[in-house]
């Protein structure tokens, strides 16, 4: 019988991205390592790409936008690598995402197309394993109450900006900026 154990792994906190991006020689202030952990999430694979030689306006349409980009595809790819069936997780959370104060289990139900039959509470449970998601009840709400958010910083970047039509330009963060 083989035995699988998971090992939970956090982002990087706000004082964590700015340690390793000193380390690797890439100065910051405020306003930038803000913008930075709200693209990449405080992770750090992310993080040791971006090149001290470049602005992070730069940065963010090199590793995002341009034709080659290295996390171009990164979103499609880290669901592929965690999840069988990755596009009902995709569905789910674009669902999700449609709303930022997140959606009941009944309205996620409406904003998918493919048959619940048990499958959505299992994909709601790893979503919020991994980090994609929290689960939450607002203030004087009963159970029926819960909402499920978007919470990973990255999927949030990459279904608003790099999904579609709007991440055509090469140059779209620096012109944006």
């Amino acid at each position: 019988m083989t035995c699988y154990s998971q090992i939970k792994l956090k982002p990087f906190t706000l004082a964590e991205c700015q340690d390793l991006l000193e380390a690797n020689g890439i100065s910051t202030n405020p306003y930038d390592l803000i913008q930075c952990f709200m693209v990449f999430g405080g992770i750090p694979y992310y993080l040791n790409q971006l090149d001290g030689r470049y602005g992070l306006p730069q940065n963010i349409d090199r590793l995002c936008f341009a034709e080659a980009a290295p996390l171009r595809y990164e979103n499609d790819m880290v669901f592929a690598s965690l999840f069988e069936r990755p596009e009902r997780y995709l569905q789910v959370i674009e669902a999700i995402a449609a709303k930022k104060k997140g959606l009941t289990r009944e309205q996620i139900k409406a904003g998918i197309s493919f048959a619940d039959g048990g499958n959505l509470s299992r994909i709601l449970k790893e979503l919020e394993e991994s980090g994609f998601i929290r689960r939450y009840r607002p203030l004087g709400k009963k159970k029926l109450g819960t909402l499920y958010q978007l919470c990973d910083p990255f999927t949030a970047f990459f279904l608003t900006w790099m999904q579609g039509p709007v991440s055509e330009s090469d140059n779209l963060w620096t012109s944006i900026m």
